[in-house]
This record gives C-alpha cells, structure tokens and sequence, in this order.
C-alpha cells in the first residue's frame, strides 16, 4: 500500500486494484464481506493462491489483503509495503466441532493442540493458551 498511510481502517480500503483469492478460497470470501461495506468494488483482480497475488502486486502494483501468519514469508522489501488493517482488526477462528457422543477425547486434545502450536503465541487469546477438551 501507500508508504504515507501507517494502517487503514477496514471501511476505508480502497477497492480499486485490489488483487483477491479466486472464487473457492473462504480467504477470498472473508475480504469480500470485510471490503463491501460501503464502496462496492470497480475492478477486482484475482489469482489462485496468496503467493501468486504477491508476485502479481510485486510486479503490476495494486495491493493485496493476506493473513498475518504470511506476514513472515515475506522478503524484507516487501514487508517495508505492508500496512494493518486496524478498526476493526480483521481476525479468523478455528472451531472443532465434534457430535455429543464422540469418544475420542486424546486424539481432540492433539489435533487442538497441533493447531494451537502453528499458531505464534502472540496470535492465541488467552481461551486458546490453555484449551483442553473434556469430555
């Protein structure tokens, strides 16, 4: 984005060169609702994978909206073009969901806590920190 704003609020995207997830993708969905509020869209410009709008923003400008968590991959250069989104901050939840009668109480401990560990501790509430499933 532009080196003279620091962040954007969410109702004050641009929408014009704006580069998303092709239809399929629920990243795609997400900064579709986020971005709808007010402007509508004039041109979208679309690609297959988070990668693939980076390399396309790198090259013909625009911007692009990725998760935090990609954040890191990113080349130094890139990270210096990179601005949040503040008010309201964008956020996901991971919900597992599981019928009444599920007996596997250890094997859903491992799974929560194999996401949990992908998860930078800065990212995870407090709820999250010390999840345990009880069944």
């Amino acid at each position: 984005l532009y080196n003279i704003i620091k962040e954007y609020e969410m109702h004050h995207l641009p929408t014009d060169h704006l580069w998303i997830l092709k239809e399929g993708h629920c990243l795609r969905n997400q900064v579709m609702r986020l971005c709808e509020s007010e402007s509508g869209f004039s041109t979208i410009y679309e690609a297959g994978s988070i990668d693939t709008l980076i390399k396309i923003v790198d090259t013909n400008g625009g911007y692009t909206i990725i998760p935090e968590l990609h954040v890191n991959l990113l080349t130094e250069q890139q990270k210096l073009n990179v601005r949040p989104i503040v008010n309201p901050e964008p956020n996901r939840e991971i919900s597992l969901v599981v019928r009444n009668d599920y007996v596997k109480e250890r094997l859903l401990n491992v799974i929560a806590k194999n996401i949990s560990d992908t998860i930078p501790e800065n990212m995870l509430d407090e709820r999250l920190k010390k999840f345990s499933i009880k069944l």
